[in-house]
């Protein structure tokens, strides 16, 4: 893997996002995904949702990274187009 691949994979946090085999192509992988940079924020949750949603990962097979995304994404698919467009 060279550098530039390396540096994509750190940046855009791939493997959190997807699962991944051991040998994949990353130019093929990244031209399939959507990518926009990305900034890391802090919430609270509290525990007994957290629990809910780590077990709704697991079922899933997803991260919870992944589960939190996808939530948020599907929220904003659905409010955004209603007041903003």
């Amino acid at each position: 893997m060279d550098k530039v691949e390396t540096d994509l994979e750190n940046q855009y946090d791939i493997e959190d996002d997807f699962e991944v085999e051991e040998e994949y192509d990353t130019k093929e992988l990244m031209k399939q995904m959507r990518l926009r940079p990305s900034e890391a924020v802090q919430i609270d949750i509290p525990k007994d949702v957290l629990e809910s949603l780590n077990k709704v990962a697991e079922e899933k097979d997803m991260s919870l990274q992944a589960l939190l995304k996808y939530y948020i994404g599907n929220g904003l698919r659905q409010d955004y187009p209603k007041r903003y467009i």
